[in-house]
């Protein structure tokens, strides 16, 4: 097939580009804009690139490439210009770059009129605060505009140096394949076009580029960059345990627990049993909570043993600051102005791959055995008999143990304040929480448990790390009934920010409200909020509902309900679209680019009417070697509405999961980019199993579409689906970032009256695209269309580059 651009115009406008060939290739670390006035391209630098190493600044205006000038650049494609000077270079290679540079130079001067040297702008405020009586500075602040020549050596890049991750099949996450038809249905379409080749050659590149660990990298985002089509397999590996457990009720919670170790790469060794405990007495229960209290604060400390007292000091203080730099930023180190403040946070994120995170898993593991049933109604019913008489007091009982306080509430309406107890256990009434409730907050607070029996509570704080939050530390709220409340700003409602965080709500019809960094995100750590019941509300503006971080396992599981999720509504979108906004959020992984993988996130749902809306980055995606995914379990219908980048994604390294069961399910985008898409060396899959489903894929860049080293697979298999996207479904490329190809599959099986509105789709009907892509509309299933080689009768050659 010969190469061919497609008329979507956004896709050289999608995302930002960090310049570099395939791992193993050299690597120079910019990000260029083209710039008019002087011709040519205005630079971002990535902090300790090459490209800062020789050298270049941000701000910076590249106006020739070894004597080549910028203007000499066909159409004015300045991007392209850099990378035919990149391509067939290798590591140790010198580029000579001319340069006009026109940076603002600040020179402070106390009052001796002496130069102080290295001097931040951002500390001018501090410094002119801290001034005494009678002291003075000054500041002279110049535009010098200069023409540079600056030669810059080729270097690696810097997450391919790490130690190799295992072959798939030596890895413990390996699974089965599901569906042997469909590498087998691939792999005849890929002979038919004769595309052999340039297959292998995007199966090395993923390879290359998955395989290396940069220190935060979790195995099954390698295992699916490695083989994309196994998403389906992979992901139900894990929510079939999922699933199981959830049907348990609160006793799964264990479980839950247990796969989150998985998801982090954490197996087996010194896991707890379950609590045996059952015809204990209410002295005996209270001794075993002290115990497993104890023994968790132990194993938390244990986890942050190898830090010494500053560096506890330093982490305690700078996890705010990292995560207003996450909140702003996709590229933390270089479009934070604050150098300080950049230095710091890259601090942090290495001190935070020394963390032992397996003992943080024991330790959440422990207090996860309190969450029985049988233990939780007797302890609930022994402490009723014992405090009969004055059940209404605040106070009932106060309890010391090595871990802190236990503290017993009666069953007035309270106003809970304070954190001055590791655990509190309230028997009703409609309570008020402003403290951590069920949190850990840091090096003083490493430990919290709150379990509330019954009311309509509200739980509001106005500070970070609450409502069952664990940082630098595990904590853990289990609310068993009422219609509750929930709001917070940062790190609330089942979070994790270096530690494990959980929220249990048994049962009721209850809100969830916060900011970023809500209802199950995770950050060096696990988070899980888990609703057993009701139908629920959940508002968030960015990176919240199943949101995982570096080296962090986020899962929000709904077990019933006809629930709504709204995920957006602050931040503007950084591409500049009226209206759009910014999420990353509803099953969103993603890394900080360039210096640690992202992590993994997922939604669960088991039933219900479900109503999901989020702004760019949602739904079931990653970025970055992040995974996210969503799965509903239900066969009810479902309503999604996504921007940019939603339902089953990715970009840049990354994976991306979509798996709806059933039901009748309308699928939206406010712009486009949607309904499964890979970008950028990245892996999605997209599955509808059933149901008359509505899709609409906006602009451009949706409905199996992929580019720059990708694949993708959209797969609805069965019902009378509309296809509302005119560009049409299966489009591959385009291939400039890398070179090379892409892969992009589109399976519309199981027969039915569906409706398309391009011209290029239609009924009963196999197409491929150039770069590669595949339509597929067969009239049966993929095993019958197999058969025999069915398939061939349905196949049409696609029309001549001009018409596509």
């Amino acid at each position: 097939m010969k190469h061919c651009h497609f008329a979507l115009a956004l896709l050289c406008a999608l995302l930002p580009v960090c310049l570099a060939q395939a791992a193993g290739d050299p690597y120079l670390g910019l990000r260029p804009t083209p710039n008019t006035d002087p011709p040519g391209l205005l630079i971002e630098v990535v902090p300790g690139a090459p490209a800062e190493a020789g050298g270049l600044r941000s701000g910076d205006v590249i106006t020739a490439i070894d004597g080549v000038q910028m203007t000499d650049a066909v159409d004015g494609n300045y991007s392209a210009m850099l990378s035919a000077a990149l391509e067939g270079r290798e590591i140790g290679d010198v580029l000579l770059f001319s340069v006009f540079r026109s940076i603002p130079s600040v020179v402070l001067r106390d009052g001796a009129g002496e130069q102080i040297s290295d001097f931040p702008l951002e500390e001018l405020r501090e410094r002119i605060a801290a001034l005494g009586n009678g002291e003075s500075l000054s500041l002279n602040a110049e535009r010098q505009p200069v023409e540079l020549e600056i030669s810059v050596m080729l270097g690696p890049r810097p997450d391919t140096l790490g130690e190799p991750i295992p072959a798939n099949d030596e890895l413990p996450c390996d699974v089965v394949d599901l569906r042997a038809s469909l590498p087998q249905f691939r792999d005849a379409l890929i002979e038919k076009a004769g595309i052999g080749a340039d297959c292998a050659d995007l199966n090395e590149r993923l390879m290359r580029r998955a395989t290396p660990d940069d220190g935060y990298r979790f195995q099954r985002t390698a295992y699916l960059l490695r083989d994309g089509l196994k998403g389906e397999a992979v992901t139900r590996s894990l929510t079939g345990k999922l699933t199981e457990s959830m049907v348990a009720g609160i006793s799964g919670y264990t479980q839950i627990q247990y796969t989150l170790a998985e998801m982090m790469d954490i197996y087996g060794a010194d896991f707890p049993e379950l609590a045996d405990n059952k015809d204990g007495t209410l002295d005996d229960d209270l001794a075993l909570l002290s115990t497993t209290l104890t023994e968790s604060d132990a194993l938390v400390r244990e986890a942050f043993a190898g830090f010494s007292e500053e560096e506890l000091a330093f982490m305690d203080a700078q996890r705010l600051e990292l995560t207003e730099a996450f909140r702003q930023y996709t590229y933390i180190d270089s479009e934070d102005q604050n150098s300080r403040r950049v230095a710091d946070n890259k601090r942090l994120i290495a001190l935070a791959k020394r963390v032992d995170h397996a003992k943080l898993q024991q330790a959440q593991l422990r207090m996860a055995t309190l969450a029985q049933v049988g233990f939780l109604t007797r302890l609930e019913q022994g402490l009723r008999a014992r405090y009969a008489d004055n059940l209404g007091d605040v106070e009932l009982l106060r309890m010391e143990t090595p871990a802190g306080d236990i503290v017993v509430s009666g069953t007035g309406s309270h106003w809970q304040r304070s954190d001055d107890a590791v655990c509190r256990i309230d028997l009703g009434g409609d309570d008020f929480y402003s403290n951590s409730a069920g949190s850990a907050t840091g090096p003083a607070h490493p430990l919290g448990l709150l379990i509330e029996f019954g009311g309509n509570d509200a739980y509001e704080s106005t500070t970070s790390y609450c409502q069952g939050s664990g940082s630098m530390g595990c904590g853990l709220l289990i609310d068993m009934s009422g219609d509750d409340s929930y709001i917070g700003l940062q790190w609330a409602q089942g979070t994790a920010f270096l530690g494990c965080g959980a929220l249990i709500d048994y049962s009721g019809d209850d809100s969830y409200r916060g900011a970023e960094f809500c209802q199950a995100a995770a950050l060096f750590g696990s988070a899980v909020l888990f609703d057993l019941a009701g139908d629920d509300r959940m508002d968030a503006h960015m990176k919240s509902q199943a949101f995982g971080g570096s080296r962090g396992a986020a899962l929000l599981l709904d077990a019933s309900g006809d629930d709504e999720r709204y995920a957006k509504g602050r931040y503007p979108t950084g591409y500049g679209d009226a209206g759009i906004f910014d999420s990353w959020s509803q099953g969103c992984a993603q890394g900080f680019r360039n210096i640690a993988s992202g992590g993994i996130a997922g939604i669960v749902d088991l039933e219900g009417r479900d109503y999901n809306e989020a702004g760019n980055f949602s739904q079931g995606g990653g970025y970055y070697f992040g995974y996210g995914f969503f799965h509903d379990v239900g066969q009810d219908a479902d309503h999604y509405v996504g921007s940019r980048y939603n339902q089953g994604f990715c970009a840049h390294q990354a994976v991306g999961v979509f798996l709806e069961e059933g039901g009748n399910d309308w699928y939206q985008t406010r712009q486009s980019v949607s309904q499964g898409l890979a970008w950028d060396e990245s892996c999605t899959v997209f599955i509808d199993y059933n149901g008359n489903d509505r899709y609409e894929g906006g602009g451009g860049f949706s409905q199996a579409a992929s580019a720059h080293n990708s694949v993708c697979l959209m797969w609805d298999m069965l019902g009378d689906d509309v296809y509302d996207y005119p560009a049409g479904q299966a489009r591959a490329g385009g291939n400039d970032y890398h070179g090379g190809t892409s892969l992009s599959m589109f399976i519309d099986s199981g027969g039915g009256n569906d409706s398309y509105n391009s011209d290029s789709s239609g009924n009963d009907l196999i197409r491929g695209w150039p770069t590669h892509g595949f339509f597929a509309d067969l009239p049966g299933s993929l095993a019958a269309a197999l058969e025999g080689d069915a398939w061939q009768a349905l196949w049409r050659d696609p029309p001549p580059a001009q018409e596509q």
